[in-house]
């Protein structure tokens, strides 16, 4: 069966790149939460887990949301809408994490 140009089947090239972006972005800000978080409780301070997630997810999150966004859509969008999506996704991750903050108090040490 030849496939040839259709446009149908072009999802399948956009689906890669935004997967292998994911990995890519998760990888590297994970790596990078867990140093800060790691940097914050050797340095500052063993107390105040939330501030310890707050800060490390302030970091790791902007991290994570550039990287994806310049690998998935990058060259496949106009800049300025690579940009929204990137500020749009740091913001709504960040309302996420203050929203969710309690709750790691829930797990016992």
């Amino acid at each position: 069966m030849n496939i040839g140009t259709q446009l149908e089947f072009n999802i399948l090239v956009a689906s890669w790149r935004i997967v292998i972006a994911s990995i890519v972005a998760e990888l590297i800000s994970e790596l990078v939460d867990t140093e800060v978080y790691h940097w914050f409780v050797s340095k500052i301070t063993k107390n105040k887990q939330w501030l310890r997630v707050l800060i490390s997810n302030s970091v790791s999150i902007p991290i994570d949301s550039i990287i994806f966004c310049l690998l998935a859509f990058y060259g496949t969008m106009p800049l300025g809408v690579v940009i929204s999506i990137v500020i749009t996704n740091i913001i709504v991750k960040l309302i996420v994490t203050l929203i969710s903050l309690p709750s790691i108090y829930l797990v016992k040490n």
